[in-house]
């Protein structure tokens, strides 16, 4: 995926997850225990401000950021829409490869644009099941989230190589998408392959995201499991966001 697709992935999902949130705030989110509607909200604002503050230089790290005091509920919704399209404003011309803070190893733009792109998909499925719909993520966004999960968060789980040799492999059914996951003995290793793993899973690339995010189960409707499915649970506790 290249700028222009994360960009309308932020504008698109936030706008979308507003819609679904703003129907009752109140309202739980299955996907979030413990989180209503407005508590989702109220995160994913506190995201928009950290990151425009972050990559129009007016912070340089997460040190030097305090959120701003919270709103009423009244005028939540409208607030996210308006941090939002600051974000999308502030992110939209610039250069990928241009130096800044992340969390991650990568440091530059084209990370936070990626990582929001992603981070507006998920939560825009979260307040869709608050609002009690569901809506799969399209297939480029879902593929390259995947791809995000495995190469960028998986790493940095404390124990998410331990135990004895395991490999998976994942397969998506509406699109090209394949991996080959080895972890365990004190390695992991990610490829992009059609190869024999200990465990198979098939299903849509935005069931296979959702699963790695631990929204969906592979037990669920549309998954496909060949192998024990003991042994895809223990692959994902291993790998899953803690």
């Amino acid at each position: 995926m290249e700028r222009d697709d994360y960009i309308d992935a932020i504008r698109v999902h936030g706008h979308r997850l507003a819609d679904a949130a703003g129907i009752d705030l109140a309202a739980a989110v299955p996907s979030c225990p413990d989180w209503t509607a407005a508590d989702l909200v109220r995160h994913v604002d506190v995201i928009c401000q950290f990151w425009r503050l972050l990559v129009t230089g007016e912070i340089e790290d997460r040190s030097g950021f305090t959120p701003r005091p919270d709103v009423a509920d009244g005028v939540l919704v409208t607030t996210f829409r308006a941090d939002l399209d600051a974000l999308v404003d502030a992110l939209a011309p610039l250069d990928p490869a241009t130096p800044c803070w992340t969390w991650a190893d990568q440091h530059d733009i084209g990370f936070v644009q990626r990582r929001m792109a992603q981070e507006f998909a998920v939560h825009d499925w979260d307040a869709a099941r608050a609002a009690g719909r569901t809506e799969a993520i399209e297939p480029s966004l879902a593929i390259d989230g995947i791809d995000e999960y495995l190469d960028v968060f998986v790493p940095r789980k404390g124990g998410h190589a331990d135990g004895e040799p395991l490999t998976a492999h994942l397969h998506a059914t509406d699109c090209e998408g394949e991996w080959v996951a080895h972890t365990g003995a004190g390695r992991w290793n990610v490829r992009r392959a059609h190869a024999r793993g200990d465990v198979a899973v098939r299903a849509t690339a935005s069931d296979l995201l959702l699963m790695l995010w631990g929204r969906r189960r592979p037990e669920g409707d549309g998954f496909a499991v060949f192998g024990e499915p003991e042994v895809l649970d223990g692959f994902l506790d291993r790998i899953s966001p803690g």
